[in-house]
């Protein structure tokens, strides 16, 4: 009888948001970005770029968040839809999260970067 697969482990990840102080300004920062790309016909999705391919994507994409610490605080997750790796014009290896537009605000705890 073969092994059996233990069911996939749901993964969020967690990162500083560096520039809005709250939530409504996170929100409104995601509102300027889906205005501005329906205005270029791109896809109006939240889109939040990083370095680094998550290793394990599979157990992230369509269940995992993305868990906002905004001024030392975690304060807000959005859902994480997809995950695509891509090179930029440097031909440094990138990776966008695609996100969904819904902010959710969690119980606020201090975290540090």
């Amino acid at each position: 009888m073969p092994p059996v697969k233990p069911a996939a482990q749901t993964l969020h990840l967690l990162k500083l948001c560096v520039g809005p102080a709250s939530i409504g300004e996170l929100e409104a920062r995601i509102a300027r970005s889906r205005e501005a790309a329906l205005r270029e016909g791109r896809d109006p999705a939240p889109v939040h770029t990083t370095r680094m391919v998550p290793t394990r994507a599979a157990d992230i994409v369509g269940r995992g968040s993305i868990y906002w610490v905004i001024k030392g605080t975690l304060l807000c997750r959005q859902s994480i839809s997809a995950i695509t790796p891509f090179t930029d014009a440097d031909g440094i290896g990138r990776c966008r999260l695609i996100l969904q537009p819904e902010v959710t605000a969690v119980s606020p705890r201090p975290c540090r970067p």
